[in-house]
């Protein structure tokens, strides 16, 4: 019984760095865990009306270690690394300023395609770990993936509110709206959705990287890091 115990406690699998047979929940072993620690900062992004908050500062021709976990995590569920990346950001943003009686409600990113849906996972996670509410109802109205455009083809990108979205136990302007996505590169992604929620007085992205290349240039952006 003992032994049935401990065999399904072990994770199958392997450290997507290193290769160790030995990864946890994060999909990485300890030593490529501790190594991950060096680019984990909570960091607050200010862009015009609202905030992002981004858990690792990702330059992805600096850090394969980095790069390979956000590569892997777009592209399979994987709950219990989406779950344990998500208890690390809520037990650093939690750490951070809110309103008395803010509620929080958060949103997923609208994929791209059918099979990527990153932006789900992260949310549904992130609203578990923060005790949040969660509305999937946004809906892409543009075409085509965000890889390849330019700045200004991502400018246009533009989401719809679904029908299923209910107000009814929110109070708008009492309720923090989070936009959940798993990297910030131009901000596009998130100010579609501010824009389709009406602009509210609270909103925030919540993501789990954000691209160190962007915060280094920002001659180049709107985006200010602080």
């Amino acid at each position: 019984m003992i032994f049935h115990h401990r065999l399904k406690s072990i994770k199958l699998g392997c450290c997507l760095h290193c290769g160790s047979f030995r990864p946890g929940d994060g999909l990485l072993c300890v030593q490529c865990e501790f190594r991950l620690r060096d680019y984990e900062e909570l960091r607050v992004i200010q862009k015009g009306p609202w905030r992002a908050w981004s858990l690792y500062q990702w330059a992805p021709d600096e850090s394969d270690l980095l790069s390979k976990l956000l590569i892997s995590l777009k592209g399979s569920y994987e709950k219990s690394a989406w779950d344990y990346y998500a208890k690390k950001f809520a037990q650093r943003r939690i750490m951070e300023s809110f309103e008395d009686g803010m509620r929080v409600c958060i949103i997923p990113a609208p994929p791209s395609n059918s099979r990527r849906k990153h932006g789900h996972f992260w949310a549904s996670s992130l609203a578990s770990a923060m005790g949040a509410g969660f509305q999937d109802v946004l809906i892409r109205t543009d075409e085509g993936h965000q890889r390849g455009r330019t700045r200004e083809e991502r400018e246009t990108m533009s989401f719809s509110l679904s029908e299923n979205i209910s107000f009814d136990v929110y109070e708008y302007d009492r309720t923090l709206w989070v936009l959940a996505d798993d990297v910030l590169t131009t901000g596009s992604t998130a100010e579609a959705a501010y824009k389709a929620l009406g602009s509210p007085p609270h909103f925030e992205a919540w993501l789990l990287g954000s691209r160190g290349a962007l915060l280094r240039s920002v001659q180049l952006s709107d985006i200010q890091g602080q």
